[in-house]
């Protein structure tokens, strides 16, 4: 095949060593000239395209022309000569590195001897001028590394930009999709804008990518199968949906909504509409356990409650909704739906027994009796669906001279001081609890008209009355453990 461009020919003399028929009048022509053994002053390169063009010598003189060599360029002396096979005259070629870092040909467009070839490989530079920037990435769940040649001080070409590679994948897990974002100085760092820019040494980079939260279904069910409603949710968020239906009361959905991890449905479940004075414990506690109380009762809304009391009698009390959300379950889960406390004090009992240690709610003779008497009495259905909750309980520390705050998880209790809304006072130990939405600083006896004392779990500070109660005007007052006051008690559901 006979040469036909200027370019040709130079390449033919140079594999042939003829004396090219042409005087040189480019910057490239002369890099060519140069190769062919002409003498020509060849500039120092300044650009891509004239460094490949004074690191390539071709050799032999056989003429023949061989598109697509490749070509394994020898370093050691410390130049860029590539030499081609004696007898070949190589027009295009795919020249690697002798440290190749991947296994295929992956860069298009780096142009060598003025025609379109392959670069493959890496590692460092024997010339001082030329730089590698190394490209560290995933494609298809695997990683490769891609190098790139830089003239020192230049700036590094991007390759996913020029279309040497593919834009870097990451594939996508149950929380996150990635979207590639361009280049950064850390594998998962942030993606820098100019980390290609005047490279002076050899330098590895890595895809940096966006990621985003997966979207997934959340199917609303009604309790027939049919679907009330479908959205695309994040990973990671809470669902929440309130249907209405004519006749009925939404109770909650089946399974207990979680955050979302995937794909899931939920279906609903319904009631008549109930009362608090005369719905089902159970029922009762469906709504509470649904998180919708507060849109089916009332604060103070009241539900009678039969007993035994610690003679054996049967006593007769109105539960009182006292707040709905305020108590932390026991078992860690969430809050309690619904709290109550008796309406008026349901018995009289003393604190503690003999010492101050027993003040102490935990160990208290009060405690002891609302646990072993009073709540085994309690209606089979009611047992079935209170809830133990965490509860603290400040008391005096008369060794120490200190207020001590503890807690303990509980099924039926007394409350705070703290529940109670006290929070100065001469003897008042405070924190251990938050006021109830109720005011439960008076409390009645059977007569609308008569308050009664009553006990709290809260000791007090006095070291001469370490237990404590409200009085009958209200106010946060001390007691001997031995001192006989009312006890009205509480629960959640």
């Amino acid at each position: 095949m006979e040469p036909i461009t200027r370019e040709e020919i130079l390449i033919e003399a140079a594999a042939t060593g003829k004396t090219p028929s042409l005087t040189p009048i480019t910057r490239e022509e002369m890099f060519l000239a140069k190769e062919a053994g002409m003498d020509v002053n060849v500039p120092e390169p300044i650009t891509r395209k004239e460094m490949f063009l004074s690191m390539i010598t071709g050799s032999g003189d056989s003429g023949e022309v061989v598109d697509g060599l490749e070509i394994v360029p020898d370093f050691s002396a410390g130049d860029y000569e590539v030499v081609a096979p004696t007898g070949l005259l190589v027009r295009s070629a795919i020249i690697k590195k002798p440290k190749t870092l991947v296994p295929d040909n992956i860069a298009q467009g780096v142009e060598i001897a003025g025609v379109v070839g392959t670069h493959v490989g890496g590692g460092s530079s024997a010339d001082e001028r030329v730089k590698y920037v190394t490209f560290v990435y995933e494609e298809n769940g695997e990683t490769k590394e891609y190098s790139y040649p830089v003239i020192n001080g230049d700036t590094c070409r991007d390759p996913v930009a020029n279309g040497y590679i593919s834009a870097p994948t990451k594939e996508s897990t149950v929380q996150y999709n990635y979207t590639y974002y361009g280049w950064g100085a850390s594998d998962g760092g942030a993606a820098d804008a100019n980390i290609l820019k005047n490279i002076t040494e050899d330098k590895t980079v890595y895809a940096i990518f966006a990621a985003t939260a997966r979207l997934y279904t959340i199917t609303w069910l009604d309790d027939d199968g049919s679907v009330l409603k479908a959205e695309q949710l994040a990973y990671g968020t809470v669902p929440s949906y309130k249907p209405a239906k004519d006749g009925v009361v939404f109770v909650g959905w089946t399974p207990t909504i979680v955050a979302v991890t995937g794909n899931a449905s939920y279906t609903a479940s319904w009631s008549e509409q109930i009362t608090f004075a005369d719905g089902q414990w159970a029922d009762i506690a469906r709504i509470s356990e649904s998180g919708q109380a507060a849109n089916h009762f009332a604060i103070g809304d009241k539900k009678t409650l039969t007993f035994s009391n610690l003679s054996g009698q049967s006593v007769t009390v109105n539960m009182e909704i006292v707040a709905f959300n305020h108590d932390n379950l026991a078992d860690g889960s969430g809050k309690a739906g619904i709290t109550v406390m008796t309406e008026t004090v349901a018995f009289t009992d003393q604190h503690g027994t003999s010492s101050s240690a027993t003040s102490v709610w935990k160990d208290s003779k009060v405690r002891s009796h609302l646990r072993s008497s009073v709540l085994p009495s309690f209606p089979t259905e009611l047992k079935n669906v209170i809830k133990a909750v965490t509860k603290e309980y400040g008391y005096y520390n008369s060794t120490d001279s200190v207020e001590e705050i503890a807690t303990i998880a509980d099924t039926i209790w007394i409350p705070s001081a703290g529940e109670c809304g006290f929070t100065t006072g001469q003897y008042v130990i405070t924190g251990d609890g938050t006021p109830y939405t109720f005011n439960l600083k008076k409390v009645y006896t059977h007569d609308p008209n008569q308050a009664a004392q009553y006990h709290i779990r809260t000791g007090s500070k006095s070291t001469m009355n370490p237990a404590a109660m409200v009085t009958t005007e209200g106010k946060f007052g001390t007691n001997s453990v031995r001192g006989i006051s009312g006890v009205a008690f509480g629960f959640c559901i």
